[in-house]
């Protein structure tokens, strides 16, 4: 079984959605526990991470909306 290299990113997201909340609507980038940037723009949000010195972070859009979520 090969380990998921991205559960504490995932981990991270699952313990900190309700602080996204001024991030609605863009791209984040988060490395480790960390939220290392954000940007409406992915190409911006790329450029900002390789920056910060995280040119491989774990990346994802923060809905305006709600998220439906089903477990069957």
């Amino acid at each position: 079984m090969i380990d998921d290299f991205r559960e504490t990113e995932m981990t991270w997201l699952f313990e900190n959605y309700e602080s996204l909340e001024p991030y609605k609507g863009e791209w984040i980038a988060v490395d480790g526990a960390c939220l290392i940037a954000h940007s409406l723009d992915l190409t911006t949000l790329v450029r900002l991470s390789t920056e910060a010195g995280h040119p491989n972070p774990f990346i994802t859009a923060v809905p305006e909306g709600p998220t439906v979520h089903l477990h069957l």
